[in-house]
């Protein structure tokens, strides 16, 4: 490292919480050198073996799962029952990528006559980068498939959401053999900038923004080499005049706004409600949002905490105010 970091702060309240290296080009390059000098031993190994070591993962993932949900709720602010539940998911991804390995004949299991179905060849490393509302989540589904096919990985998390990335590479360190999966803390346009351009990855995987995303994309095509994108999105409830259950739809449409905050491409950013039933949804909606309980990120009670930055908090004043200036009212 050349010994520059970033801090990691509170969300709420933006207190520090720690500092992390700041990685470039030249650890980008090392971290895929790595990955490179581990990839054959890793391809050669049977996908016995791989599954063993993910699953070894997801149970230590699962026995410091209350630990590394705190450290979510903090970093990114978000309540701890959904931090909970995404390490819980995330161990549920690793147990299914290992059970896939050794089931599924994609990946070059025999059948009884000796022939193969079809043999798919691991792409080698692949260089992943992953968003900051979910990262227990969306590290479980970049690392899992790729390491349990026989790749090896070189993964930088957002530079808003790098700590229980980095916990989880202390698990990763004491399960898999070196080089097969590193992780590069840092910012778009210095890590994630050198990872997609770098000669030595093979395969891309990006989850973000549609911008970003676009920025990724002309970067694996310019080195022909295959990209996942996985990009925001604008989901929209709509509601037609033939619902049985009000309550019910103003359950879903507060759920599908607040969860993660409001922070997820699978947010309900649109109600569209026919005017038949508008004035009954609006008045149950209005009932219901004003009791949600507005708190800290660690308060059982808590509904509704905090956004993952005091920018990405500007960001969404700013949206606000645009639609009063287009003649919404609150």
């Amino acid at each position: 490292m050349a010994g520059e970091s970033f801090a990691a702060n509170h969300a709420s309240t933006g207190v520090s919480l720690a500092r992390i290296a700041r990685c470039g080009a030249a650890d980008v390059d090392r971290a895929v050198q790595a990955a490179t000098k581990a990839f054959p031993a890793w391809r050669a190994t049977v996908p016995e073996e791989r599954a063993a070591l993910l699953l070894k993962l997801a149970d230590a993932i699962e026995a410091d799962a209350k630990r590394l949900a705190r450290i979510d709720a903090v970093d990114i602010g978000r309540r701890l029952f959904e931090t909970e539940w995404d390490h819980m998911l995330a161990v549920s991804q690793y147990r299914y990528f290992a059970a896939a390995a050794i089931t599924h004949e994609g990946f070059g299991r025999p059948i009884p006559n000796g022939y193969l179905v079809a043999k798919r060849e691991p792409y080698g490393v692949c260089g992943q980068i992953i968003p900051w509302n979910v990262p227990a989540i969306m590290a479980a589904l970049k690392i899992a498939p790729a390491v349990a096919a026989g790749n090896t990985v070189v993964l930088k998390p957002d530079e808003n959401a790098s700590l229980s990335t980095l916990e989880l590479c202390k698990h990763i360190a004491k399960i898999f053999p070196p080089g097969v999966i590193n992780i590069v803390p840092g910012y778009g346009e210095e890590a994630g900038a050198a990872l997609t351009a770098h000669p030595g990855v093979a395969k891309l995987a990006f989850t973000g923004s549609s911008e970003v995303g676009r920025i990724v994309s002309r970067a694996g095509a310019e080195r022909l080499v295959p990209t996942s994108l996985e990009l925001g999105g604008k989901s929209p409830n709509i509601v037609f005049p033939d619902i049985d259950d009000i309550d019910a739809v103003v359950d879903n449409a507060m759920f599908a706004t607040m969860y993660c905050n409001g922070q997820s491409c699978l947010a309900g950013t649109r109600l569209f409600v026919h005017e038949a039933v508008y004035d009954a949804v609006m008045e149950r909606l209005v009932a219901a949002m004003e009791r949600v309980k507005v708190g800290s990120s660690l308060a059982p009670d808590t509904v509704l905490s905090g956004l993952v930055s005091a920018q990405q908090g500007q960001r969404v004043l700013d949206y606000i105010g645009i639609g009063k200036s287009e003649g919404a009212r609150s």
